[in-house]
């Protein structure tokens, strides 16, 4: 292991947490309709809805640089946006809480360092002191490291800073609620996982913009068809309001969850390089239209046609698939291959 590892956050973990946050707004819904405990179930769909956007919002647009270690000191935005030398940091305790491992750094006190930690880590940091856990914490459990590892990275840095003056501070390992902390002696043959691994890397870029831009695809194309049968010969007052609140909000949930994990299968086929066949707007859009067409649209429009010849032919309107189904799948698949390219 190099004395330099930067720990950057994994974007297959935080869309892992995006789907199980959409899935748990499509379950309040579906219980909201059903009529069971209906108003809870609204409040509580739409709260796990905005927490989805932000889930999204987090694993596309904030930096993935969770913490740096280096012989010159730890840099670890979350805490400081600027670099920490060593021997401004006092002791760094690796923890295990739930599960989930973090690494709590514990500041000289008065020190520059000290007296620059962001607002929000300092309100975190009086939050876990009130459970008992000492320091500024980084969370390891949306990055693709283990707390042994980081700490094994922490040992190794200071090994090349310890020919360096000033470069004082210590290590420790440990669990929320633990007595006395353990050496990283037996640490220093832990393995280092591959922070990015290429495949998983283009995998979770594909999940995640194409659960963005198939969610704003679904809700389109959801507000159009209520509009469509809201002013059709079957509709009436009230209509379009109604469709509004009661369908597309579940439409648009759908289309996001099915978009973002039609586009995660065509972000590793393409990994695979198959034919030469690389991420661009156009392999993302044919791919993606192929897969869509073979595994929902034509099964679909079999059922309902009553067999693959007639869905072909358009009986029983399913030429509207195409328009519905795959063209906002061949153009959610031209954003997203041009994002992920």
């Amino acid at each position: 292991m190099g004395l330099v590892m930067e720990v950057r956050r994994s974007r297959l973990k935080m869309f892992a947490i995006f789907a199980f946050v959409v899935g748990a707004a499509y379950a309040c819904n579906l219980l909201a309709e059903s009529g069971i405990v209906a108003g809870k179930a609204w409040f509580a769909s739409w709260i796990f809805t905005i927490l989805a956007v932000f889930t999204l919002g987090a694993a596309i647009f904030r930096k993935p640089l969770v913490a740096r270690v280096s012989p010159e000191g730890l840099l670890a935005p979350s805490i400081c946006k600027n670099l920490i030398p060593w021997s401004d940091i006092q002791s760094i305790s690796v923890v295990n809480a739930y599960g989930s491992d973090s690494a709590q750094v514990n500041l000289v006190p008065g020190s520059k360092s000290e007296q620059a930690v962001t607002r929000l880590a300092a309100t975190l940091s009086k939050i876990g002191k009130a459970q008992g856990i000492e320091g500024y914490s980084i969370a390891l459990g949306t990055t693709g490291i283990s707390g042994n590892t980081f700490a094994t990275a922490v040992r190794n840095a200071k090994s090349g800073a310890s020919r360096r003056p000033n470069s004082g501070g210590r290590l420790s390992t440990g669990s929320a609620g633990a007595g006395p902390q353990q050496g990283l002696a037996k640490l220093a043959k832990a393995p280092l996982r591959p922070l990015e691994i290429s495949m998983g890397n283009t995998i979770g870029k594909s999940f995640g913009w194409g659960a963005l831009f198939g969610t704003i695809a679904a809700f389109t194309t959801a507000s159009c068809m209520s509009y469509f049968w809201a002013t059709g010969k079957t509709g009436g007052p009230g209509h379009l309001l109604m469709l509004m609140i009661l369908w597309v909000p579940a439409a648009t949930i759908m289309g996001g969850t099915a978009a973002a994990v039609l586009f995660a299968m065509v972000g590793a086929i393409v990994s695979l390089r198959p034919a030469g066949i690389g991420p661009s707007p156009l392999s993302y859009a044919v791919l993606g239209s192929l897969l869509a067409f073979a595994v929902v649209i034509l099964p679909f429009g079999s059922w309902v046609a009553g067999g693959v010849l007639r869905a072909l032919q358009g009986a029983q309107g399913t030429y509207l698939l195409l328009p519905t189904g795959l063209l906002p799948v061949a153009i959610v698949g031209l954003f997203t291959g041009w994002r992920v390219e």
